[in-house]
């Protein structure tokens, strides 16, 4: 009996010792178009960050990606906290900054070129914030539709439910959705956060909006642009999703020039 306790044992620490030294870019949550031994032939390695309630799967990253990796570009895209695989995990600003350090901490463990960032939406946001005082140098910060300050927006849409999300705020509660709760610390960190009092940020981040985007108040994206001389770019005709077969051509042309 003591025997075959000592060898569980020992089998449960082997098994926590190989979790343990499993590579965080090797995770389930984690897709990428690189191995690790083709890191260092490429011109660049962009980590994305997906929106609120999207997933490392996201539709725009997933439909761009084969093109950059013609163009020897590397992606790493993955599941903020609360989303996709990682559904069960607390979803927080800290949380969700943590998980893009730790993925640009693993990229510089083996990759000595340009790591560049790019965010959609709610990821933008996490960009900005990520930025802010951020001592580290960057190949190209690129944020599409970068949500900034949506709380007046999201309490008159009717879009994927954000209004209700503002009444679960305004009233102080939790707000749960696809099996997700939301706690209202988020919310308020989120939609209330004065985001433009908080853009201490050294890089030449580009902009790209889309010209139907009823999301996201474009009006913010534009003063971002001001207020920092940030060049800006346009997805004409475009909603927030980019779902048209132009929008993604459009995306992607954007994505190589800038990253050329």
């Amino acid at each position: 009996m003591n025997e075959h306790k000592t060898i569980s044992k020992i089998t449960k620490q082997c098994e926590n010792d190989i979790e343990k030294s499993k590579s965080l870019l090797d995770s389930d949550w984690v897709v990428k178009n690189f191995s690790k031994d083709e890191a260092n032939k490429l011109k660049t390695i962009m980590i994305a960050v997906h929106g609120f309630s999207s997933s490392r799967n996201s539709f725009v990253f997933a439909k761009i990606l084969p093109a950059l990796k013609e163009n020897n570009i590397g992606l790493v895209c993955f599941d903020l906290p609360g989303h996709g695989l990682r559904k069960n995990e607390k979803l927080n600003v800290k949380a969700c900054l943590d998980t893009i350090k730790d993925i640009e901490d693993e990229l510089r463990s083996f990759y000595s070129g340009p790591i560049s960032l790019t965010g959609a939406s709610f990821g933008g946001f996490l960009l900005l914030r990520y930025l802010e005082n951020n001592k580290r140098i960057y190949g190209k910060v690129i944020l599409r539709a970068p949500a900034l300050e949506e709380y007046d927006v999201c309490k008159n849409d009717t879009l994927e439910n954000w209004k209700e999300m503002i009444e679960c705020l305004d009233s102080g509660k939790n707000y749960i959705r696809d099996g997700m709760e939301v706690e209202t610390s988020m919310l308020e960190d989120y939609f209330k956060f004065d985001i433009f009092n908080h853009l201490n940020i050294k890089e030449d981040v580009k902009l790209i909006y889309c010209s139907e985007d009823i999301s996201v108040n474009n009006n913010n994206i534009f003063k971002l642009a001001k207020l920092k001389n940030w060049e800006l770019f346009e997805v004409k005709g475009a909603d927030h999703f980019c779902r048209r077969e132009q929008d993604i051509e459009r995306i992607t042309k954007l994505f190589l020039d800038i990253l050329k």
